[in-house]
């Protein structure tokens, strides 16, 4: 088993289920939790996330993805793809505190509805 713990956020989307069923294949100590688990949205939701599993590495995979929509429901994708992409950073200790932690983010299928936005 690999000594590293990796998180992934997103782990019941279908990238993280990729990313999980990789992991348990390839005995890797990974925790993927489900969005009430660890909802990217709630700051103080990461900051018990990341203390009480304490990750080497974070896989960010957590997303909106349905590009229909993010166009009919903005709020929820800017809250998901981009706020909650903010709070995760935000909540990874300072480089000097842990230079351990690595995040590893993985963008969504289809950025070109943000156009839309703004």
């Amino acid at each position: 088993m690999s000594t590293k713990k990796i998180l992934i956020t997103g782990g019941t989307g279908v990238l993280g289920k990729e990313l999980t069923k990789y992991c348990l294949v390839n005995n890797i100590n990974h925790y993927s939790p489900n969005s009430s688990l660890c909802d990217i949205t709630n700051i103080k939701n990461i900051h018990s996330t990341l203390k009480e599993y304490n990750p080497d590495i974070i896989i960010h995979t957590a997303a909106y993805v349905d590009t229909i929509g993010c166009e009919k429901n903005k709020d929820k994708a800017i809250d998901l793809n981009i706020l909650g992409v903010v709070n995760l950073v935000k909540c990874i200790p300072s480089k000097t505190k842990f230079p351990r932690w690595k995040l590893i983010f993985t963008s969504w299928i289809n950025s070109s509805w943000t156009k839309t936005l703004f």
